[in-house]
This record gives C-alpha cells, sequence and structure tokens, in this order.
C-alpha cells in the first residue's frame, strides 16, 4: 500500500493505474484500484489477437510499460512483477 501512495504522488504517470482508497484489516490489506473502461490484461489481449500483433503494437505497448517501469524507479520503487497479467491494454485504442 505504501509503494501505492509513493507512485501515486503528482505528478502522476499515465500509464500507471491509480490507488483509489485502500483499508488495513488485521488479516488483510484491501486495494481499490482503478479499472480503466475498456480494458483487458495483455495476455487476454494477445490471445484475442490469436497470439500474433503488429510490430508497432508491440512497441508501443512496450514503450508505455517501459516508461510506467522507470517511472517507478524513479519514484524508489521497483515493480518486481510485470507480467501479462499485469499490464492493462486498452484494445479499442
Amino acid at each position: 500500500v505504501a509503494l501505492a501512495v509513493i507512485l501515486n504522488r503528482e505528478p502522476n504517470c499515465p500509464h500507471i493505474i491509480e490507488l483509489l482508497d485502500w483499508q488495513d484489516d488485521p488479516d488483510c490489506y484491501l486495494m481499490v484500484m482503478e479499472c480503466p473502461k475498456p480494458s483487458m490484461d495483455l495476455g487476454k489481449f494477445l490471445k484475442c489477437s490469436g497470439g500474433v500483433i503488429s510490430e508497432q503494437v508491440a512497441q508501443y505497448i512496450m514503450w508505455q510499460t517501459i516508461y510506467a517501469a522507470n517511472f517507478c524507479c524513479y519514484r524508489g520503487v521497483f515493480h518486481r512483477d510485470i507480467k501479462l497479467q499485469n499490464v492493462l491494454v486498452n484494445p479499442t485504442t
């Protein structure tokens, strides 16, 4: 939760979803995250695309992912869990 709060300070990164609220319960942390519509994770996007995307689309997705990861590092946060399920894609754009 603390790392998400650090990342959501101004100025924000447009490529990182926002932490809207959180709660500290005795057994767990509850985090309410932004859920852009329409969106799907990159794994599902690849499946819907038949496992193939154009080089231009791949470059654009990778540019945004690397930009977001660099932003995290700049804020002192190393993501450590960048994977298909953690990259959201707007399938219409």
